[in-house]
């Protein structure tokens, strides 16, 4: 009974230790989850498969999921292919070393799609058994973007940093660490928090012991204090508890001007590579071969194995293999076939080919293909292996393949800049400080007719030999006088002919070496153009000076550039004097204003220019009138290029033309008195016939008529004498009145608006024309020679319509403006060419001589099928003007 009592104690302490651990447990797991709780970004707890087991915090609310959507839904229901894919490879690796962080991935979120950190813990409280995994996501949206917008120089480091395989850590001035990349960090016992800002000696290397922590921290403050590079070999204990070799180098940062301002560590695990030398070392049959592959070991070493049937593998490929192409060496001993799925089909077609031809030869083998890296993309990998012969019939290949990726672009880049140098229209050199000739373009080739090679053999002296070098001085020093300047020189054809070219140069040092980069172009053409240019200029100066009329001409900046003989003789001044100036420089006192405003003009518009000015004769104390005609120079393009002003002493002309203009004056003075004569004389013998005449024949008429009243008894038959005098009498008065009317109508005595109507209803009536008259301002007064003007401007006009235009319809309008009459006549005939004139035609000339006599003009607007428009204006004369010469002067 004791020893159950006993039992039940120790059962019920068991239970009550259970309790209480369970109870701690549950506090455990509220702290962690108030904990996770308390984080910011997204946090969940998910199984070994991917499944949501748990949702923290604000995860459904910034998901824009509810919680119970999410709940044993797998990854890839919420998260996108690659996001998921990222997330599993990080479960995984959480599974194996109980956590994983570091990984980043993208998110979409219901406003924008963010960047998270992904850092996955083992669920403290999680059954060993399933295994479940508390996933935080650390929002780094923000921290990424302001990556981004960081200098270039620091996003390559770091870009760089972060895909190599070496470990990369940067010291400020003091010694502190400012950055560590991720192979760097996984050496340290501490996160990276706990590291940027320290020292070596404050956070060491984890499991260096302190001698060597203390041999770090020295290297580090020599290369600090001015040393070149530290390189340095310290063993660390691995994970496992053994010891890995590691190549740790600093080297110097400096700033623009030359001091230290920080220091680089770049390390890299060489344990594979020591121990890889030592196999080769102890393989005397093949060991040379590998360690001259080992000591230049930039990508990974293998071995290779191609069986007589056609089976390969790869015996052994160094751990880095994993870095370079995500494989497992240990996959690759027996079947190559994951090796091989990154390789595109048509290069496994190639690397075939190449190893069948170096194992028949059992020569070297060398390849460069392309590989399809998950996460890298695609990458060119370099394989170089010597063949060794195996007892068995196998051949053991021993190698290393590199990844040339940049090489190949930086080739391609050189390739392209090849090709677009071949494809310039200028010859391109680049020449050695010897004198040899380095590279040369297509054009190059095809100007001096050799091939490549033939003119890469050449030194620059054979095809350009002003570039010979002088006695007492070598090519080199010649080169440096002449190179790195712009000159003209000759070059020799492949067949002995030269030519001139124009050479533009540059000096430069690569790699302690001294090259000159020259571009030259043929200038035959040039030179051909430029000596037709001076034969041009020699005609132009030759026909300029012998040319009667002054020229000068201008440059753009409106400066004298050349002056004739004739112009020198009109200014008494030589062409020295003039050469370079303006002239406003030349004549400062504002006589020949108005020259140099028509030049500025013409420089500036390109539109030519012709002017009058007044210039003094030396010879004579009088002025002289010169015509000047600026003309503009262009070049070929079209632009203004300066102007050619071209002068003639017109002051001969001028006084001709005033003579001509008095003359044509006193001749038009003399019509116009001849026509006041006619018109008088018109009116004289209208008033005559209209008074005289009219009286006698309406006396007759009425005789005869009462005559024919006392025969009203006898009836008078047709052709009686009585009754054909009776008519004959009317039709002499109707004559008479017909005869005043065409020498003078009544009446223009009423005005001259009167005179228009009565003009355009005689016209109507006997042409059948519809004419219509329009006056617009009915204050309109002519004195008497105005008005007998425009009434017969109208009738010459009318006369001519009737006659030649066809029209169906005439408009006459008679307006006043300030200080002119306007008379137009319009019809809409057949019109004519108002640029040719028909010979013997007068009409036209006396309506622009009546025009003329009273100060006034006439425009004639016609075209073929578009009608006449004739328009009158005569200026408005105060009451006594009418007439243009003085009736007292009986010198006329």
């Amino acid at each position: 009974m004791a020893e159950l009592d006993a039992g039940d104690r120790l059962l019920g302490n068991e239970i009550e230790g259970r309790r209480q651990a369970e109870a701690y447990l549950r506090q455990v797991k509220a702290f962690t989850d108030s904990l996770i709780c308390a984080l910011s970004g997204l946090s969940l707890e998910m199984s070994r498969e991917g499944r949501c087991l748990d949702v923290f915090a604000r995860t459904p609310e910034r998901l824009g999921v509810e919680k119970e959507a999410l709940l044993g839904q797998a990854v890839h229901g919420f998260f996108s292919a690659d996001s998921a894919a990222i997330l599993m490879s990080a479960i995984g690796e959480a599974e194996v070393s109980g956590y994983s962080f570091g990984q980043v991935l993208p998110i979409p979120l219901p406003l924008a799609t963010c960047w998270f950190e992904l850092s996955i813990v083992k669920h403290p409280g999680g059954d060993s058994g399933k295994g479940s995994f508390i996933v935080l996501f650390r929002d780094i949206h923000e921290c990424r973007h302001a990556e981004n917008v960081q200098p270039c120089r620091e996003h390559e480091f770091r870009t760089l940093a972060e895909n190599l395989p070496y470990y990369i850590v940067r010291y400020d001035r003091q010694g502190r660490k400012t950055y560590l990349n991720r192979a760097a960090l996984s050496l340290s016992a501490h996160e990276l928090e706990c590291l940027i800002g320290q020292t070596p000696d404050e956070a060491r290397i984890a499991s260096a012991t302190s001698a060597w922590a203390k041999e770090i921290a020295c290297a580090l403050q020599r290369v600090l204090q001015g040393e070149d590079a530290e390189r340095i070999e310290i063993p660390l204990r691995a994970g496992s508890g053994g010891l890995r070799t590691h190549s740790l180098c600093f080297v110097p940062e400096r700033a623009p001007n030359g001091a230290i301002d920080g220091a680089l560590l770049i390390g890299c695990d060489i344990t594979e590579r020591k121990d890889y030398e030592q196999s080769l070392l102890a393989r005397a049959e093949s060991g040379q071969h590998m360690l001259d592959i080992a000591e230049n070991l930039p990508g990974f070493v293998y071995t290779f194995r191609s069986l007589p049937e056609g089976n390969f593998s790869f015996p052994y490929v160094s751990p880095r293999i994993r870095e370079a192409f995500g494989l497992q060496p240990g996959e690759l001993a027996k079947d190559m076939t994951s090796f091989a799925a990154l390789v595109p089909q048509e290069y496994q077609a190639l690397v075939l080919a190449k190893i069948e031809d170096a194992t028949r030869e059992m020569s070297s083998f060398s390849c460069t293909f392309l590989m399809n890296v998950p996460r890298r993309g695609e990458r060119w990998i370099s394989a170089c292996s010597m063949p060794h012969q195996e007892a068995d019939g196998s051949v053991l290949w021993y190698g290393v393949m590199i990844d040339v990726t940049e090489q190949w672009r930086l080739e391609q880049q050189l390739e392209l800049k090849r090709f677009a140098l071949d494809r310039a229209h200028e010859a391109f050199y680049l020449i050695e400080r010897g004198g040899r000739l380095v590279y040369v373009n297509e054009e190059a080739c095809r100007a001096l007719g050799y091939s490549r090679d033939a003119l890469l053999r050449l030194n620059v002296s054979d095809i350009d030999p002003g570039l010979a070098p002088e006695e007492g001085t070598t090519l080199s020093s010649t080169l440096v006088c002449k190179l790195g300047t712009c000159f003209e020189s000759r070059h020799r054809r492949r067949d002995g002919s030269t030519f001139p070219v124009e050479i533009r140069s540059s000096l430069f040092e690569w790699h302690g070496q001294a090259f000159a980069a020259a571009l030259v172009r043929d200038i035959s053409e040039e030179k051909r153009v430029k000596e037709c240019i001076a034969i041009r200029e020699r005609e132009f100066r030759t026909l300029a000076q012998s040319l009667p009329d002054n020229i000068l001409r201008y440059d753009c900046s409106g400066a004298v550039t050349y002056a004739n003989i004739a112009l020198e003789r009109t200014l008494g001044t030589s062409a020295a004097d003039l050469i370079g100036k303006g002239i406003r420089d030349r004549w400062s006192d504002g006589r020949y204003d108005v020259y140099a405003e028509a030049l500025d003009s013409v420089l500036a518009t390109g539109l030519d220019r012709e002017i009058e000015i007044f210039v003094p004769d030396p010879r004579t104390p009088s002025d002289h009138v010169h015509q000047i005609r600026f003309v503009a120079e262009r070049d070929e393009t079209g632009a203004v290029t300066g102007a050619l002003a071209i002068g003639r002493d017109i002051s001969e002309l001028k006084r001709i033309e005033r003579q001509l203009l008095a003359s044509r004056s006193q001749l038009r003075g003399l019509v116009a008195r001849r026509e006041e004569d006619l018109e008088g004389e018109r009116k004289r013998i209208a008033r005559e016939v209209h008074d005289e005449l009219g009286q006698l024949l309406t006396g007759l008429q009425m005789k005869l008529s009462r005559l024919v009243r006392k025969q009203m008894g006898k009836v008078l038959r047709e052709g009686e004498p009585l009754q054909e005098a009776l008519e004959l009498s009317e039709k002499a008065l109707s004559v008479a009145r017909n005869v005043a009317s065409a020498l003078r109508p009544a009446v223009l005595d009423m005005g001259i608006i009167s005179a228009l109507e009565w003009l355009a209803e005689r016209f109507s009536v006997s042409n059948g024309i519809a004419c219509y008259l329009r006056i617009i301002d009915t204050a309109i007064h002519l004195n008497e020679c105005q008005a007998i003007a425009l009434f017969r401007i109208t009738q010459e006009s009318l006369t001519n319509i009737s006659r030649h235009a066809r029209a169906g319809r005439v408009d006459i309008t008679l307006n006043r403006s300030v200080e002119n009459y306007l008379l137009k006549i319009c019809d809409n005939g057949i019109g004519f060419d108002s640029a040719t004139s028909k010979p013997g035609s007068f009409g036209l000339i006396g309506i622009q001589e009546r025009a003329l006599m009273l100060g006034g003009t006439v425009g004639i607007t016609s075209s073929v099928g578009c009608g006449t428009e004739i328009a009158v204006r005569i200026p408005i004369e105060i009451e006594g003007r009418g007439e243009y010469y003085d009736k007292s002067d009986d010198s006329r």
